[in-house]
């Protein structure tokens, strides 16, 4: 069945009402199409009686070729003890082919864009009538018509930017914290910025203890203790405030428990939004031994020391060019987001949230960012809105519509060098990572990304851009921010 990352093209709206569409045979299906929400439809399919018998005869003649019945020779059994012996798995198997097949032919001949999954209704009462049409009901979610206002001439700014000595030096400081190596201090108080090895557990409820329900336990959780100028740290994924202050000054053997309501968009539907107690033992202090700059140029390839300065501020210059890129993009799709109105699917929201993380984690792991932040920043992000995943669908939607119309592709070489670019970056081999990304099925992901990123390259070679100074476009940003707020954009 498509998902919500085919194409979203519908070629056009259809009424409802009865049609006569073809399922595979050529024999004639009769479909009615209704909508029953936004972007929601009901399909009844009929089945005429002769396809039924047909497919029927059909699956009893390959029975009866292939089993060996006592007292007759392969495949030459009579039929009616085929069907006496064979009836009821044949009968079954024909039901849930025909199913499937007729769904198939009404969905491709109505040109019915689907995402996710379709529902048959209630799919363990249909059967397969020894009479007349079978009839079933199928709801599915459709992907949203999106019409598009014109993709040339809109206004975007592009924030002029230099790099100073003191960026160069506080980004050679951060490579040697990344390029560090983490030792073990067993009898040392944590400090802000330590990671603590920890046995965590989850329980149902607010003040909960050990006779608690158990939502999950983690036996060696890695908890990174925030920094004083961080507010919130967070806890196998879920944040929790003034973290800081509760874990500096803690030792090997502590155990702390902490109250609060699980974070709106958390996966697990028993602390999605619902009173939660965590509780954690510390078994290990271990800290953050930076590494020298003799090791940091070796590790680059720089080969001295007091050559980093060069190859730091290129790489500053191309991440800065990159941010630039990524406002400019993020004003085209504002852009876009103020004038394409359309209803979504209920049901694709939390789907959506998902995605959200799954795609987060990929850009900062392609960013190089090391893997404590990134975790930092997505639990912070578990606690976005369901306002933010409709938000990232509509852009979804809207970017896919627009890569239609700007025939952007992505071809095989490009997903490659995506892939090459994130192995460099998490120091791993291209062709193993390729093979985790394709099990934990993300390739499609990155293939949207690569899709969405040229799509709006595309817009923005069309745009009318102006260059202003970074102060002015702090200011801008902050001004968007607000109305963002305001409008629950």
């Amino acid at each position: 069945m498509a998902d919500d990352q085919q194409t979203q093209e519908r070629e056009s709206a259809e009424p409802a009402g009865a049609s006569d569409l073809a399922d595979a045979d050529g024999k004639p299906l009769g479909v009615t199409v209704e909508d029953i929400g936004p972007a929601r439809k009901c399909l009844t399919i009929e089945i005429p009686a002769d396809r039924i018998a047909k497919t029927l005869h059909q699956n009893y003649g390959r029975v009866k070729e292939d089993v060996q019945i006592p007292g007759f020779r392969k495949g030459r059994a009579p039929m009616q003890l085929v069907e006496r012996r064979f009836g009821s798995s044949v009968r079954q198997d024909v039901r849930s082919q025909l199913i499937s097949d007729s769904y198939s032919s009404a969905v491709e001949d109505a040109k019915i864009d689907v995402i996710g999954e379709p529902d048959v209704k209630d799919i363990e009462s249909i059967e397969l009538p020894d009479r007349g049409p079978m009839t079933f009901k199928v709801e599915v979610e459709v992907a949203p018509e999106v019409k598009l206002p014109p993709l040339e001439g809109i206004k975007i700014q592009k924030t002029a930017f230099e790099i100073t000595d003191h960026d160069v030096d506080d980004h050679i400081e951060r490579l040697r914290e990344q390029f560090g190596r983490i030792v073990a201090v067993p009898e040392a108080k944590a400090e802000e910025h330590d990671l603590l090895i920890c046995e965590v557990r989850i329980y149902e409820g607010l003040d909960a203890g050990p006779d608690a329900d158990q939502i999950v336990h983690h036996p060696a959780a890695v908890v990174r203790v925030p920094g004083a100028e961080q507010e919130q740290g967070h806890i196998v994924g879920i944040v929790v405030d003034d973290l800081a202050k509760q874990l500096v000054g803690t030792t090997s053997g502590h155990e702390l428990s902490i109250s609060l309501t699980g974070p709106a968009g958390h996966e697990d539907e028993r602390v999605k939004d619902k009173p939660i107690t965590i509780s954690i033992r510390i078994d290990d202090v271990r800290r953050l031994e930076p590494a020298s700059l003799d090791q940091l140029a070796e590790r680059t390839g720089v080969g001295l020391a007091s050559e980093l300065q060069a190859p730091v501020r290129q790489m500053l210059e191309s991440q800065r060019a990159n941010e630039q890129r990524d406002d400019m993009h993020r004003q085209a799709c504002e852009h876009l987001l103020g004038r394409v109105q359309f209803e979504l699917p209920e049901a694709l929201t939390a789907r959506q949230t998902w995605r959200m993380l799954l795609r987060r984690r990929m850009e900062l792991a392609s960013a190089g960012v090391p893997e404590p932040e990134i975790e930092q920043r997505v639990a912070e992000l578990r606690t976005t809105t369901q306002d933010g995943a409709i938000r990232q669908l509509k852009q979804f939607f809207i970017l896919a519509q627009a890569a239609k119309q700007l025939e952007v592709e992505v071809k095989e070489p490009e997903i490659n060098g995506a892939i090459a670019m994130l192995a460099r970056n998490q120091g791993r081999r291209p062709e193993k990572l390729r093979r985790q990304m394709q099990q934990n099925n993300e390739l499609e992901h990155l293939g949207v990304q690569i899709r969405e990123r040229k799509t709006l390259d595309k817009i923005i070679e069309k745009a009318d851009v102006s260059e202003i100074a970074a102060s002015a476009a702090d200011q801008d940003k902050s001004s968007d921010d607000e109305k963002g707020q305001d409008t629950g954009a």
